[in-house]
């Protein structure tokens, strides 16, 4: 077998933690919970409704209501069932909005008649608003503000700037909301060959004729560039202030597109060695075969290294290099990954896009997470499953994703106490009866 489905097959028992690993089985059924969820569970998705705010953007002078992308669907059930029953920040959001009827249209009230919340959600999203609100989810799933926490040695990076730092996030943003609003294929994520960018951006892409602050879409020539992988917020912010990490740009590719992530390291596991000043300079890939001659860190190593070393060069804030900066050497990019060679981004790209499904499925577990507030219970995944067969059939679009969440159980039936105080298990409830 060659091609993604080695490679898939061989991420999952060596990592331990994939979607059918027995020790992940092992520690549901203990716990009740997913034993792969990372911090997608507990810490960044959940953040945005644990705190049940708005965010408030303003843009040309205008307030803009945000919230995330799948809460304004939630809103159609308030005549059915009550604001009581709707999360905090749905009910603040409709308060805030003036003519909240516009807000749930024609179909308000009659949302558990077939087609008719089909029909709602598909004017929602259709609105100019939820361009806004696909931000949020892709900085939330994307890690997009990690370059806010990384300042780049001025050193070797002199000209990076705030600027630039700003563009990362922006492009980042842009780009996926063009995927997601337009309704196109959520695996175009991984390869569509245009991006947005202003002047500063071009300038550190090496793309001519962009002049002024606008962003604005352009086709890109260089295929190293395709997709989330070619997005300097991606390849910054896996980086670290004065060299690259092929650690954690191919944990990243694992936890974010295959949906694999690696454990920990174990105890005791020094950190990669610095060069010092007097001492001969090692490249990264030098300094990394050490590392990983512990048979204990060569198990994770041995798929996340190759990931990582095929975007070597790419540099720590996303520039393209043909050497490296300490040893004047030529950047060695290759690796070999379950049989398959990559010597790049692009050959990356090619293995993904072997099993598009798996990216797909990767992309709606982190919408399912975001849109229901929590994390996935391992009851869940036929859920998803099913969400992302049905999906295939339209090409994995984003609104039949979205769709597929809105119409499952998990979205439409929500936890509600039993009343009773005696400490007995809540009970489900319908969100959209009449």
């Amino acid at each position: 077998m060659h091609g993604f489905g080695l490679v898939a097959q061989a991420f999952l028992p060596v990592l331990g933690c994939g979607r059918n690993s027995n020790s992940a089985l092992v520690e549901q059924k203990r716990t009740g919970r997913n034993a792969c969820a990372t911090k997608t569970e507990g810490g960044r998705y959940k953040s945005h409704h644990r705190h049940e705010r708005l965010r408030v953007k303003r843009r040309d002078g205008v307030v803009e209501d945000i919230v995330s992308v799948l809460v304004v669907p939630l809103l159609f059930a308030r005549q059915a069932i009550g604001y009581a029953a709707l999360p905090c920040c749905a009910v603040r959001f409709a308060r805030k909005l003036d003519g909240v009827g516009d807000v749930f249209g024609s179909g308000s009230g009659k949302l558990h008649e077939p087609g008719v919340l089909e029909k709602e959600v598909r004017r929602m999203l259709a609105d100019k608003r939820s361009n806004a609100l696909v931000y949020n989810f892709a900085d939330e799933w994307l890690n997009v503000d990690e370059v806010d926490r990384i300042e780049p040695d001025p050193t070797l990076f002199p000209e990076f700037d705030g600027p630039l730092r700003a563009a990362f996030k922006h492009e980042t943003e842009l780009f996926v909301s063009s995927v997601l609003t337009e309704n196109q294929s959520v695996i175009n994520l991984l390869d569509a060959n245009y991006t947005f960018v202003n002047e500063r951006l071009a300038r550190e892409y090496g793309i001519p004729n962009i002049q002024g602050e606008q962003f604005r879409r352009v086709t890109l020539s260089d295929p190293n560039r395709f997709g989330l992988l070619g997005k300097g917020s991606f390849l910054m912010g896996t980086s670290y202030a004065n060299r690259t990490s092929p650690v954690k740009r191919g944990a990243w590719i694992l936890e974010n597109v295959t949906g694999t992530p690696p454990h920990a390291p174990p105890p005791g596991v020094e950190a990669l060695k610095e060069n010092m000043d007097g001492a001969k300079a090692q490249t990264v890939r030098e300094r990394m075969e050490a590392h990983r001659s512990n048979p204990s860190c060569n198990q994770c190593h041995g798929i996340l290294d190759p990931l990582g070393f095929a975007f070597e060069n790419f540099d720590a804030i996303g520039g393209w290099r043909n050497k490296d900066h300490e040893t004047a050497t030529p950047i060695d990019a290759g690796g070999q990954l379950g049989g398959v060679q990559l010597r790049g981004p692009a050959d990356v790209r090619k293995l993904l896009m072997q099993k598009p499904q798996q990216f797909a499925l990767t992309f709606t577990e982190k919408l399912f997470v975001y849109s229901l507030g929590r994390g996935l219970e391992y009851t869940d995944m036929p859920t998803v499953r099913a969400i992302v067969r049905d999906a295939s059939k339209d090409d994995y679009r984003f609104v039949s994703i979205v769709l597929g969440i809105v119409n499952s159980p998990s979205f439409q039936m929500q936890m509600v106490p039993d009343g009773s105080g005696s400490g007995t298990p809540p009970v489900k409830q319908a969100a959209l009866q009449p």
